[in-house]
């Protein structure tokens, strides 16, 4: 079973520009008290993100994810 939704490895993905051959940012910018942040708020009780700044007056808040954070959204290939 898995420790994170679809919907916090599909937001962690994209924090990290999974959709590019390189990864080219580490941040994720969600609305202050949305179900978005919540999700948020569980993988930095995981270890699997970190909180960072509030921005626009407070309104909004970015996230980053962890090195952990990146392992648990990277497939993995089995050894044959």
């Amino acid at each position: 079973m898995s420790l994170i939704s679809d919907n916090q490895a599909r937001m962690m993905r994209h924090a990290i520009g999974d959709h590019r051959p390189e990864r080219y940012r580490n941040s994720y910018c969600v609305p202050v008290g949305s179900p978005d942040e919540l999700e948020w708020q569980e993988l930095v009780l995981l270890g699997l993100a970190r909180t960072g700044a509030k921005v626009n007056n407070g309104r909004d808040r970015f996230y980053t994810v962890t090195d952990a954070g990146i392992d648990a959204i990277t497939p993995r290939v089995q050894a044959q």
